[in-house]
């Protein structure tokens, strides 16, 4: 919220436009107080532009803004360096990834109940989690107390290049989050060939469609074990998920969106001068 308050006070005074790109979760759940809610809504009023990165996220700024002003660009992926495994993917074990902040909106806790579930029927299964936070103890402690301590990596913080490894080493991404403004890890994954599972919260169901994977309601354990296990049995095209990836989040299509609303906002910018 702030770098766009900053924006707005140095735009007033250079007299130079600013155009607002939103992602934050605190305002698709609205989760923000009365005085930072009339500062955000004055930022998004004086914009030239505001761009929301999911259909979801532009319903919480319009509500926030009081009218329809957001444009919906989605994030994009790194294709280039988020590509297919230099080496076919190994079927067994079969691993889920999760990648992310362990905070409790993430819900790795609900994950770790539901591997465990499908761990006791199907044991040739493992599960990586990548991430620090605060719930990382609490998440270890969980994986002991459901006996499934030595079938769950705990990676801890990773840099770039070890997280594209573990997607490389990976069979299926699960986010089963509470909520996502838009959710980068899935079109990370997908673009590596790797097919996902995620939760109906906000960003996520304008990325997963059935050819790319799977999509649950918030909270539902028992989907999330049926979901894993489908998973687990299906066979999906990594070439396809790719393609997917590069037509709807590549580069060349999102720049392509972003340089037609800045060069919008420059051409007004000119006429009014």
């Amino acid at each position: 919220m702030w770098d766009g308050y900053a924006a707005m006070l140095c735009a007033r005074e250079l007299e130079r436009p600013y155009l607002i790109t939103e992602e934050s979760d605190s305002i698709l759940t609205l989760e923000i107080s009365r005085g930072d809610r009339r500062r955000v809504m004055q930022v998004y009023r004086d914009a030239q532009c505001v761009i929301a990165v999911s259909d979801a996220l532009k319903a919480s700024v319009d509500c926030v803004a009081g009218a329809p002003i957001a444009h919906v660009v989605p994030n994009s992926v790194d294709s280039a360096y988020f590509h297919l495994p230099p080496a076919p993917r190994k079927s067994r074990p079969f691993v889920f990834l999760a990648a992310g902040d362990l905070v409790p909106s993430k819900r790795v806790d609900l994950l770790i109940r539901a591997f465990a579930q499908l761990h006791a029927s199907e044991p040739d299964t493992r599960l990586v989690i990548v991430g620090r936070g605060k719930e990382s103890s609490r998440l270890r402690e969980l994986a002991y107390t459901y006996g499934v301590h030595d079938a769950i990596a705990f990676t801890g913080a990773l840099d770039r290049g070890d997280v594209r490894q573990w997607m490389w080493d990976a069979n299926a991404l699960v986010l089963p989050s509470d909520f996502e403004a838009f959710g980068v890890a899935l079109i990370e994954a997908l673009s590596t060939g790797l097919p996902v599972i995620a939760t109906r919260c906000g960003g996520p169901e304008e990325i997963v469609t059935p050819d790319l994977g799977i999509l649950i309601e918030c909270n539902d354990g028992a989907a999330l074990v049926r979901s894993m296990e489908e998973i687990h049995r299906r066979d999906f095209d990594a070439v396809a998920l790719r393609s997917t990836m590069i037509s709807r989040y590549g580069y060349v299509e999102v720049s392509k969106r972003l340089c037609e609303i800045y060069e919008s906002a420059a051409t007004r910018r000119q006429q009014v001068a």
